[in-house]
């Protein structure tokens, strides 16, 4: 599907399975009263600090899951490996696996700096939407006036906001003879000559586009350093566990050999993760730890 241009909110109903008159008395609702549809808590990062969690209440996280699931049908450029079905962070990192060095950027506050005005004009001009659809959509969407991190809808609106910074930075890439995979707010390039200046000129594009590149994860990594790409380590035609993860893999097991039982579930999400880039090493450690809690109820017993 190339655009929504829906030209009625009765239509938009019909579009998400959702009677009229259920959609705007949502809308109504939201109108009157935003904050009684949303909690917000703070998350911790994990490398310290923390960051808002906006999580809708069930009647509107319905509603926002027809709404992604009915944009999931949208066309989307062949760069863009996030809120996109049959591709993920291992997928995002593939293009890169025999790079010798990578440019990468990532967007400071991401989702707070989406607004709802930028929606509003997505669904508007983008998308061909009428004024009154574009109006309902950019409610159904956003919490005070920007994108909430933690609803279903975020990823893919965001991603759809962006598409013209996409086809800007598609286009700086291949000029360099480049490639570039987009996973929401990472950017990963490789393969370009002068890779310090496609760099600058990546960053120049987020700031022209009212965005700010993150300072701390705008990099060029060379030939020596170990490529991360979306959390897999990448390089030589290969992808696997970063060495990060296995340091807390290996570290979480210390601690539960302590007597640290509050790590279990972080650990089993990390064992987790790893099956999914090196099935083989997630299967050991994955023994290693029902050993441990097999030995543990064993004494315990």
């Amino acid at each position: 599907m190339d655009k929504l241009c829906l030209r009625d909110v009765r239509h938009l109903g019909y579009a998400l399975k959702l009677p009229p008159e259920q959609l705007f008395a949502l809308v109504s609702d939201l109108c009157a009263d935003e904050p009684q549809f949303y909690r917000e808590i703070e998350h911790p990062k994990p490398n310290g600090g923390s960051r808002k969690i906006v999580i809708p209440d069930w009647r509107l996280k319905q509603t926002q899951k027809r709404i992604d699931s009915w944009l999931a049908r949208l066309d989307m450029p062949e760069s863009i490996h996030g809120a996109r079905k049959k591709r993920s962070a291992s997928t995002n990192a593939l293009p890169h696996r025999f790079a010798e060095a990578l440019v990468q950027t990532d967007i400071k506050d991401f989702f707070p700096s989406i607004m709802s005005g930028a929606v509003y004009e997505m669904f508007r001009s983008l998308q061909g939407c009428s004024p009154d659809v574009a109006r309902a959509l950019t409610r159904l969407t956003t919490f005070k006036g920007s994108l909430p991190q933690g609803a279903p809808t975020s990823p893919r609106v965001a991603t759809l906001v962006l598409l013209p910074v996409v086809h800007r930075i598609e286009h700086l890439v291949k000029s360099r003879g480049g490639v570039a995979s987009i996973y929401i707010d990472d950017i990963t390039v490789s393969g370009v000559k002068e890779p310090r200046v496609v760099l600058k000129k990546l960053c120049r594009i987020h700031e022209t586009s009212g965005q700010r590149a993150h300072p701390n994860k705008s990099v060029v990594v060379g030939v020596r350093e170990e490529k991360v790409v979306t959390g897999v380590a990448d390089g030589h035609g290969t992808a696997d566990a970063t060495k990060s993860l296995v340091r807390d893999i290996r570290k979480a097991m210390r601690d539960l050999a302590d007597g640290d039982n509050s790590v279990v579930d972080s650990l089993e999400g990390k064992i987790q993760h790893l099956k999914r880039l090196n099935p083989g090493s997630a299967k050991q450690w994955r023994r290693k730890l029902l050993r441990f809690q097999r030995n543990a109820e064993s004494a315990a017993t």
